[in-house]
């Protein structure tokens, strides 16, 4: 009987090439694992690139591609942008409003138990790579008083930290809404290239 070569055909859903091609299979006179078979041949940025890697493919059975065209709208691109930046000016806020940058005196006091400390007790802080929650940070303190574990920033300063906490906040959920509406649902190329004995 010979060989028979569908066109390639185009599917919303895995489910649908894998019913195919249990509909083809079952027709088949000549059923065996060697001599047809499903392969899926990987996922592709292009419609075209998927059709080549099928065409090339000649070996007896059903072979598909996944194409994922999915690209990112302005808006969403915006949303990360704002995101971008409104994590690195919480970054740079948290490092100029650190204890020591943020006194200029020889002493910094604590409004908690009344103590006074050297400004060199604290760490001068240029990067924050450390955690948050850090009270040390090469062997010197952060933020905390070392006598009673006062955080010495002013409340105006946890205000702000507040705000780009909250605005970081929104915008992720911008991001992540648009990312669920905007994803790009992948479709499938198939090809049944079969042996009918």
């Amino acid at each position: 009987m010979g060989w028979t070569s569908s066109g390639i055909e185009k599917a919303t859903d895995k489910r649908e090439v894998l019913s195919c091609w249990d509909d083809t299979y079952d027709s088949l006179p000549n059923r065996t694992s060697d001599s047809n078979s499903l392969r899926f041949l990987g996922s592709f940025s292009s419609e075209a690139e998927a059709k080549k890697a099928i065409n090339n493919y000649d070996i007896s059975g059903m072979a598909y591609a996944e194409v994922n065209t999915g690209k990112e709208s302005a808006k969403l691109r915006d949303a990360k942008e704002l995101l971008s930046k409104e994590s690195s000016k919480l970054k740079s806020f948290k490092i100029s409003s650190s204890v020591y940058n943020s006194h200029n005196g020889k002493t910094i006091g604590c409004t908690d138990c009344g103590s006074s400390f050297p400004r060199d007790y604290f760490y001068k802080n240029d990067s924050y790579n450390y955690s948050e929650f850090d009270e040390f940070v090469d062997g010197k303190y952060l933020n905390t008083c070392p006598i009673c574990g006062h955080d010495l920033r002013s409340k105006t300063t946890f205000e702000r930290i507040e705000g780009y906490r909250k605005n970081i906040q929104k915008y992720t959920d911008r991001v992540n809404s648009l990312m669920e509406t905007e994803k790009a649902k992948p479709y499938y190329l198939y090809k049944i290239h079969a042996y009918l004995g």
